[in-house]
């Protein structure tokens, strides 16, 4: 294994079979043929069958044909496994790698984002839906029957400090996705990358820009008027968005060997 980094060379370890499982056609046409190409070499050597000379000679072309074949996979596919797939691991974990602090760093401010919207209380057992209405309770007052007749043109009254910090911290996650987007988002996974990348998570920080107290509302400690359908929405977004990025952030900190892992 190249260097002697132990924590890099885990998760090189890691990453090339984490691709050996995607690339599991590639190894089995590659046994295939090695297995096949052993075999016909094998069996050249041994008597011949009893059959007649022409049939023999058939046979015999039919096998070097597929045995030549054999040989132009398996020189094909170990020039890919040395060239391609081994060698871009090394470079993909030092991405990775450099890539994971800012991972965390977006999971982790929108986990504490969530859990001051929450009145800083968090059960990890609980499930998005269930967040998503102790939050609207804490934030709203809202009643269970309220939360069932409510429409288009119900408003909420939040004080000015929960509004502020919802948007001022929302608007700061924004922000970075958007770099990390610009940075990483040409290694993570077509998925990945369309969660981070929807358009309604930023339509969101400009909606919740409308609703922004000022200095004096928040020293104040004004009420904000708020639309039923714009502050359930956001949470839900927001509740999401932190769901992939724990997603993310448990798959991709086995690529990680930073000295203070956890960031």
């Amino acid at each position: 294994m190249i260097g002697n980094n132990p924590e890099r060379n885990k998760a090189i370890r890691q990453l090339l079979r984490q691709g050996a499982k995607n690339e599991r056609m590639v190894l089995w046409a590659l046994s295939f043929s090695v297995i096949y190409a052993l075999v016909s070499n094998l069996l050249t050597h041994c008597p011949p069958l009893p059959l007649s000379a022409n049939i023999l000679d058939i046979m015999a072309s039919i096998d070097e044909t597929i045995r030549n074949c054999c040989y132009g996979i398996i020189a094909g596919i170990s020039f890919y496994l040395l060239n391609d797939f081994y060698k871009n691991a090394y470079k993909k974990v030092d991405i990775y790698n450099d890539m994971y602090p800012n991972l965390y760093n977006l999971w982790l401010k929108t986990y504490q984002l969530v859990l001051a919207l929450n009145n800083h209380e968090l059960d990890e057992s609980q499930s998005n839906d269930e967040l998503h209405t102790s939050i609207i309770n804490h934030l709203c007052g809202q009643s269970e029957e309220e939360r069932k007749n409510a429409n288009l043109s119900t408003t909420h009254e939040i004080f000015s400090g929960d509004i502020h910090l919802l948007f001022v911290r929302w608007h700061d996650i924004a922000q970075d996705k958007r770099k990390f987007l610009a940075t990483y988002g040409h290694i993570i996974e077509r998925e990945e990358y369309s969660k981070l990348n929807d358009e309604e998570l930023d339509i969101m920080d400009e909606r919740l820009k409308e609703y922004s107290p000022n200095d004096d509302q928040i020293r104040e400690g004004k009420l904000i008027l708020i639309r039923d359908y714009d502050i359930q929405r956001a949470l839900y977004l927001i509740l999401n968005f932190k769901t992939d990025m724990a997603k993310m952030v448990n798959k991709y900190s086995v690529f990680y060997y930073g000295d203070q892992r956890g960031v």
